[in-house]
């Protein structure tokens, strides 16, 4: 009974372990397949090796949003400065 659930352990970890190997935008295809392989040949401790050095990188994309919301209001940045340079050109 402790085998299998032990074993059902491993293999959760080691799912979870291949499914963050091929969603990894940052690896390339050598290191993942060296990632996989660490992984199949040692099945608890490479599976531990590569979630946490997957939890460890960076989850942004790099990218910016193109507008983000202000907290005054439901404005963007764009409406904003918009907003603003029409006021500015009402001033003279």
């Amino acid at each position: 009974m402790l085998v299998g659930f032990v074993l059902s352990l491993i293999l959760l970890a080691d799912c979870m372990a291949f499914h963050l190997i091929t969603k990894d935008e940052l690896s390339d295809n050598k290191q993942k397949i060296l990632q996989a392989i660490l992984v199949f040949f040692v099945p608890l401790l490479g599976a531990l090796i590569v979630i946490l050095v997957n939890k460890a990188k960076p989850s942004s994309a790099g990218k910016f949003p193109e507008e983000k919301v202000l907290d005054a209001g439901n404005e963007g940045f764009r409406d904003r400065n918009k907003n603003e340079n029409e006021l500015d050109g009402n001033d003279d």
